[in-house]
């Protein structure tokens, strides 16, 4: 027997009576490879803007200034997953490693943050703020 749940409120709509097997939502995990290619987008993101923004050479190891630069990574995550976002609306997806960079905005503690909202300010912030570091 299955866990069926009533989404409905009372309202004996068809759309409001809909039901739905709970036992079919599993807490997708990504694996090694997942985050290892997180980390690449995280990379290709930063090497793309410190091209764009001109401000210095791009140095030979970014993922060492990412690294260096660890008080950044919730925005580099956020950033990139902004990135995506615009790459995925012209059909280009990477898969789980979008699921790695949600997690890294989105969660705390192991589960997802009610509290949290993406908006275009918080976007916009991270990448100033990266931006800047980008400058020192």
């Amino acid at each position: 027997m299955t866990n069926k749940v009533r989404v409905s409120d009372g309202c004996p709509c068809p759309f409001c009576m809909f039901f739905f097997d709970i036992t079919a939502f599993q807490v997708r995990n990504p694996n090694k490879e997942a985050k290892l290619k997180a980390e690449r987008l995280k990379t290709r993101y930063i090497e793309a803007l410190w091209r764009e923004s001109e401000l210095s050479s791009v140095p030979s190891n970014i993922e060492d200034w990412i690294s260096m630069n660890s008080v950044l990574s919730h925005d580099i995550s956020l950033t990139t997953y902004a990135n995506e976002l615009i790459r995925r609306s012209k059909f280009a997806s990477q898969g789980e490693a979008i699921l790695v960079l949600w997690r890294e905005i989105a969660w705390k503690d192991n589960r997802l943050d009610r509290k949290f909202k993406l908006s275009a300010n918080a976007i916009i912030d991270a990448e100033s703020r990266i931006l800047k570091k980008l400058g020192e």
